[in-house]
């Protein structure tokens, strides 16, 4: 198969393999998707940028946003919905400081958009941490309040189980990394070690085990001598 070709029919592979895995997520009653989603902010002066930034104007950068721009077309996250953004980009900021990297223009990377059928989840809280400098990132979080169809003593018991099981679990790690001290167990072994022979005990032992063998076959010697004129 020619190059051209063969790149095409992967690339063909690939994009119903995306379309397999977007129809079994359309399955689930409710969906989250949360990460860094690397859309940025749309504009070609970045310093008009900065200017917006320092005057808090989330909404006229928010208009530039590469991610509210593709939903609005239809191209990506369809049937998704996001929560008003109402925090600062997260995205460049010099690690461990709470200022942006002026090399990058910053956008809202980190993101948090959600699906859900029959209004299943509501979103209550969306908001970023300004606190967590470890990355060039801040990381984002959100609440959402969860309707449950069914029995809610039967969820209650499914938790209650899961815990469960990830405590035994948990347990039984920890028993098999540390294995309790028996003093029993050491008295015994050192017992043991205790009646091993020494190397000249066991010199001794071999060697009147092969006499006691020499005197029970008759005439050895004789025998012995016979043997060598034979080969």
């Amino acid at each position: 198969m020619p190059r051209k070709k063969k790149a095409g029919h992967v690339n063909e592979m690939r994009r119903l393999k995306r379309i397999e895995e977007q129809k079994k997520i359309e399955h689930f009653d409710a969906v989250v998707w949360l990460g860094d989603l690397n859309y940025r902010i749309q504009a070609n002066d970045i310093f008009a940028v900065r200017r917006l930034m320092e005057l808090d104007k989330w909404e006229e950068l928010l208009k530039n946003d590469q991610l509210h721009l593709e939903k609005s077309i239809m191209r990506v996250a369809v049937g998704y919905q996001e929560g008003p953004i109402h925090f600062a980009p997260t995205f460049k900021f010099s690690a461990g400081t709470q200022k942006f990297n002026t090399k990058r223009e910053p956008s809202w990377t980190d993101r948090i958009i959600f699906r859900s059928k029959d209004r299943l989840l509501k979103q209550i809280s969306y908001d970023s941490n300004n606190e967590v400098t470890l990355s060039d990132h801040r990381p984002v979080f959100s609440q959402f309040l969860l309707k449950f169809k069914g029995d809610p003593t039967t969820l209650e018991n499914r938790i209650t189980q899961a815990r469960e099981s990830i405590k035994k679990k948990k347990k039984e790690k920890k028993d098999n990394q540390v294995l309790p001290f028996n003093p029993n167990q050491a008295k015994t072994t050192e017992e043991n070690i205790a009646r091993i022979p020494t190397f000249e005990e066991s010199n001794h032992q071999y060697t009147e085990i092969i006499e006691n063998m020499k005197s029970e076959v008759p005439n050895f010697n004789s025998s012995k001598s016979k043997a060598c004129e034979i080969f």
